[in-house]
């Protein structure tokens, strides 16, 4: 498997047959995309505002909050330095993390009994985010909370998707995510 991160790569199409019947199929094919993302791409990662981590400390305070998938670590230090207890995991930690990373399989950590896990927009493959909450209801977790878009949310959290709450917080982040919330008695 791959964490989410920056890759890049270049696609080449090419059909095969003789060569006369390729020309008469020829098309012009778009070139590949120069974009690269970085770790303060609003359109492909989370960056939390003043709002979020008052909601989080808000709520979570004096519990040991596990960012998972934490890619650098960028909501993670913020939580940090607003007071809050928290342990960055990732599969694939980056090089220019602002906080100290463990380099884990939140599907196979053991989470803290009565913490939290906090996804901020996950990567959306190979069920991940529903692995990890299984793996951290059999660890005793205390609440799971999911940052998201709207688009995203039914997809990455599957059958767990209607235990969650979806909170009614403006300005969480700068590309109009949400937060849902599972709340575990």
């Amino acid at each position: 498997g791959m964490a989410c991160g920056p890759v890049s790569f270049k696609v080449w199409i090419g059909i095969r047959g003789e060569i006369e019947s390729s020309k008469l199929r020829r098309c012009p094919v778009r070139t590949f995309s120069d974009v690269e993302y970085s770790a303060h791409d609003h359109r492909v990662f989370f960056r939390p505002t003043r709002v979020f981590v008052k909601w989080m400390k808000n709520h979570h305070s004096g519990k040991h909050v596990y960012e998972v998938g934490c890619g650098t670590a960028n909501t993670a230090n913020m939580l940090a330095k607003a007071g809050m207890h928290v342990t960055a995991l990732d599969l694939e930690p980056r090089d220019q993390s602002q906080f100290p990373v463990v380099q884990a399989n939140s599907t196979e950590y053991a989470f803290q009994k009565d913490s939290v896990l906090l996804f901020c927009r996950p990567c959306h493959d190979h069920g991940f985010v529903r692995d990890t909450i299984l793996r951290g209801l059999t660890c005793g977790v205390r609440a799971v909370v999911y940052v998201g878009l709207q688009r995203n949310v039914r997809a990455d959290l599957g059958g767990y998707y209607p235990k969650f709450v979806k909170r009614r917080v403006a300005g969480i982040g700068h590309a109009d995510e949400h937060i849902w919330e599972m709340p575990i008695s």
